[in-house]
């Protein structure tokens, strides 16, 4: 089978950090509690430097390797997709008269796993977690430590990574809310604010490059919030956020696909497969798609990002895969046909 290709920093081993928010989860009787008191807050002091962009990618796809690569797909299937096409869904069966609807492939850990039960504790460790905590607790004892997790942890997601990479509360401000983030870079754009190391765009406005924010509005059926002039107008509140990790082509500005991880998708830490045109990002305006209204540009200062190819050993594992469900597909269509 041919070999996978990706112009993307998909994976990268993290080397051990002393400072790194974290939580201490103890069990009690069997059920998972969260040691409040002991959490962890601290992270790396270096501020903006011309290693940003790289680490945050790294700590992105870092975290997205320990829920074992689930991947969320609003796009056609490519001749070089993250996952190969033998068990990706079928693109013929998602196509709908407006265009793509998502497809998900939902490999790997979800929230409700108790292998990284901790790890998205430890994101909420990065943020104001009091009362997240406190709710999980008794989540975790209504259902007898089954449940997954209450609050929508995808902002603390990307509040952890920033976390990771370094960047001080000055210049991104952590919060369990998107739009806590947002609006900062907004500020900076309309020029009432200065040192951010995000500056807000409408999609048409930028070309997107790794570190670089994607956001769109969720629970917003009309999708009113379709550009930087809504969202200053709306009080809307809820917001996703995906950090651009990539691209299917290594020039932006000839690239078909964007992939971005993002917390909180599929109920894991997925990377979303999105559409490109001439270097613009493509809203996806269905239901459970992405009406992204606005890219959030990290600071030239921020440095470049090297792009890396998926590792072999898991080109390997997923070319496994994809020949057994090819092989299942196959015994299927044959007994379906005696």
């Amino acid at each position: 089978m041919k070999k996978l290709a990706l112009a993307v920093c998909l994976w990268i081993p993290w080397p051990a950090v002393a400072q790194e928010p974290s939580v201490t989860i103890a069990y009690r009787n069997g059920l998972p509690q969260i040691q409040i008191d002991e959490t962890q807050t601290s992270c790396p002091a270096d501020g903006l430097t011309s290693q940003t962009r790289q680490k945050i990618i790294d700590a992105a796809a870092a975290e997205w390797s320990l829920f074992r690569f689930p991947r969320f797909a609003l796009t056609a299937v490519k001749n070089y997709n993250v996952i190969p096409p033998g068990i990706s869904p079928d693109e013929k069966r998602t196509r709908a008269e407006a265009g793509f609807v998502p497809r998900v492939l939902p490999i790997g850990h979800m929230e409700d796993d108790k292998e990284v039960r901790k790890r998205i504790g430890d994101y909420w460790a990065s943020v104001r977690f009091h009362d997240v905590f406190v709710i999980q607790n008794q989540i975790w004892r209504y259902t007898d430590g089954h449940a997954g997790w209450g609050v929508y942890w995808s902002g603390a997601f990307v509040s952890f990574v920033m976390c990771k990479a370094g960047l001080a509360n000055a210049e991104f401000v952590r919060s369990g809310t998107h739009v806590a983030y947002i609006r900062p870079a907004v500020a900076q754009r309309d020029g009432a604010r200065s040192g951010y190391a995000y500056t807000a765009y409408d999609l048409a406005e930028a070309i997107p490059a790794p570190g670089d924010l994607l956001c769109a509005a969720r629970d917003d059926e009309d999708m009113v919030i379709d550009n930087l002039d809504a969202f200053r107008k709306n009080r809307h509140a809820s917001y996703h956020c995906d950090i651009v990790v990539g691209f299917d082509v290594a020039d932006p500005k000839k690239a078909g696909i964007v992939y971005a991880i993002g917390g909180n998708v599929i109920n894991a830490v997925s990377l979303t497969e999105a559409p490109m045109s001439r270097g613009h990002v493509v809203k996806v305006r269905v239901p459970v798609g992405r009406n992204w209204f606005a890219v959030l540009k990290l600071a030239d200062a921020a440095g470049p990002a090297k792009f890396q190819n998926i590792p072999a050993a898991i080109t390997a594992s997923a070319e496994k895969i994809a020949k057994r469900s090819l092989h299942r597909k196959e015994q299927s269509s044959a007994a379906g046909s005696r």
